[in-house]
């Protein structure tokens, strides 16, 4: 249940060289259960699969069917869920936040295009 925070840059397909891990979010007691989202930041593994709305980070997979938020960061616009599909590609930069399920999948609740 602990959230880490961590930096670094990618080392092979699925794996991360570390170059900072900090304890994330957590302090100041305010009972907010429920606030443990995952986020994941980093670039797509392929092109996302815009059939089923799902693409993978750093062998994440994430699912993006009940996305709600979809962002282009660089434009500072929203944009639909077709317009991330078609426009994103292997090794753009993609932030999302979710929930995690029992497969260590992310569905994704945010989806940010970094680049």
């Amino acid at each position: 249940g602990t959230s880490l925070e961590i930096e670094g840059s990618k080392s092979g397909a699925t794996q991360i060289t570390a170059s900072k891990i900090k304890l994330a979010g957590g302090g100041g007691g305010g009972g907010g259960g429920g606030g443990n989202k995952p986020e994941l930041r980093g670039p797509l593994d392929v092109n996302p699969n815009p059939a089923n709305k799902t693409f993978q980070i750093l062998g994440v997979p994430i699912n993006a069917v009940s996305a709600s938020s979809f962002q282009n960061a660089a434009a500072g616009t929203t944009i639909s869920s077709t317009t991330f599909f078609a426009t994103a590609k292997a090794n753009d930069i993609v932030k999302v936040k979710g929930t995690e399920n029992p497969d260590n999948a992310i569905m994704a609740e945010e989806v940010e295009l970094k680049d």
